[in-house]
This record gives structure tokens, sequence and C-alpha cells, in this order.
């Protein structure tokens, strides 16, 4: 009896485990989608308030 408990256990354990590995590559694998706001920069015409330029040397 306990053995059949003991394979019932790891059939179901290897079950879940394949489930989760076909899930993990189905879904899809971004962590957050880019819209065509965020691909493009900024125009800036000049830099704000308290900066010389835009180089990161004056930034600090």
């Amino acid at each position: 009896m306990a053995i059949k408990k003991k394979k019932i256990i790891y059939i179901s354990a290897a079950l879940l485990f394949l489930i989760f590995l076909i899930w993990r590559f189905i879904r899809p694998m971004n962590i957050f989608v880019v819209t065509d706001n965020f691909a493009r920069p900024m125009a800036i015409t000049r830099p704000p308030a308290g900066l010389q330029s835009m180089r990161a040397a004056d930034c600090g």
C-alpha cells in the first residue's frame, strides 16, 4: 500500500513539473511591453534649468 501511494506522489510531482515547463515555454517571455512612446527619444530643445548641457559629465 505504501509503495502505491509513493508511486502516485512521484507521478503527480512529475506531472506538475511537466505542466509547469509547458506553461513556461508557451507563455510570452516579455516582462513588460515597450510601447512606441518609449521606443523613440524625447525631443529636447534646451537643457533643463541648472544644467549647462545634456552631456552625462555635466549631470554629475
